[in-house]
């Protein structure tokens, strides 16, 4: 899924300012969560909060900043 929808590939530009709104269909939706995601690693795979993350104690969430 390249997230297009018959549109072209979405860019984080389309959103700056301009953030889908909430109540949207949920093709939309996808399209801003998809924004420039260009591979296949970890980081740049889309990321649902599913039943298993809402239901688990402790998430690692990876940061790159060191933080």
């Amino acid at each position: 899924m390249d997230g297009s929808y018959g549109k072209p590939k979405p860019t984080l530009e389309e959103f700056n300012s301009n953030p889908t709104p909430v109540d949207a269909p949920m093709a939309e939706r996808m399209r801003e969560m998809l924004a420039d995601k260009h591979g296949k690693s970890d980081d740049q795979k889309l990321c649902l909060y599913d039943k298993p993350l809402q239901e688990a104690k402790l998430i690692h969430l990876k940061s790159s900043d060191g933080a």
